[in-house]
């Protein structure tokens, strides 16, 4: 049971449901089982960051409410927090990340070189989506990068960190510059001595693939690509996957290899359908529609 020596998480879930009048069947609707709720709620078991998150902001409250209550259990506390942060990232929320990382700079649980890394990281990307100020922003990753490796070896949150850093030269259009960042996070890879989440290898191989295109190194662009397919069929994940036949597709547009184009762009489809992202699909069937008229 998570506890500070006051109220549990459960307890101040039941706690916040009631003073709102609510039932545990409605505050599980569009979340998750009553039955959960309910076990939440008498402790016996720790819900994921991103019910708990849904139950935070159904209840009104922060997560950040559930996090202090956490605060003693330091391993599931530092794993909350770091998912929690994923996860603003993935919705785009920039505001509340930032609140967030405020909320946690002088605690001592992140006092580790690796935690602080994380941490001046997506202060990095904060800085350059709320302020739009690409030169400070990279400025932070640099240095905060340049300074870790100094006291220890390269670890994954170093890829990350490049992969973002590659992201944001692209985005301004350096593109000379994405792409010697979007080699060095590859080269860093190889000195990792396990890549525990390959998931971030396939979005740097699609990343580089992207600003290769925008380089008029179409050829490279579709060996990165698939090397970055391959990677996925062989350990089975959906991260990428989609983009990568895409940015074929594309790559061979670009070659007037319409039918090549074609093809991979029908397989990307197949993929964002599965995976329902409607805005792929949509673009993609718009593609195929030019194709199909063209070739009447």
């Amino acid at each position: 049971m998570m506890t500070t020596g006051m109220l549990t998480v459960g307890e101040k879930v039941k706690q916040l449901r009631k003073s709102l009048k609510l039932s545990q069947i409605e505050l599980a609707s569009g979340i998750c089982h009553q039955s959960l709720i309910s076990h939440i709620e008498k402790g016996r078991t720790i819900p994921t960051v991103y019910v708990l998150n849904q139950i935070a902001i159904k209840l009104g409250v922060d997560m950040t409410y559930f996090l202090n209550v956490l605060s003693t259990e330091n391993e599931y506390y530092i794993s909350a927090f770091k998912s929690l942060v994923q996860l603003e990232v993935r919705n785009r929320n920039y505001e509340n990340l930032k609140k967030l990382l405020e909320s946690e700079q002088n605690n001592p649980l992140f006092n580790s070189t690796e935690l602080q890394l994380f941490i001046k990281w997506h202060m990095g990307i904060c800085i350059y989506y709320l302020d739009s100020d690409p030169v400070i922003s990279i400025k932070v990753l640099k240095d905060s990068l340049d300074e870790s490796l100094n006291n220890k070896s390269v670890t994954m949150t170093h890829v990350e960190m490049l992969n973002s850093l590659g992201i944001i030269y692209a985005e301004i259009n350096d593109i000379q510059s994405a792409i010697t960042i979007f080699k060095e996070a590859l080269n860093t890879i190889k000195k990792l001595p396990v890549l525990l989440d390959k998931s971030i290898q396939l979005k740097v191989y699609y990343n580089y693939a992207k600003v290769l295109t925008r380089n008029n190194q179409l050829r490279e662009s579709l060996r990165i690509c698939e090397k970055g397919i391959n990677l996925a069929i062989k350990i089975r994940s959906l991260v990428c996957l989609g983009e990568l036949y895409y940015q074929i597709g594309y790559n061979y547009s670009f070659m007037n290899k319409k039918a090549n184009a074609y093809d991979f762009y029908k397989i990307a489809k197949g993929i964002f359908i599965a995976e329902r992202n409607d805005l792929m699909v949509k673009c993609i069937r718009e593609k195929l529609k030019e194709f199909e008229k063209s070739n009447r």
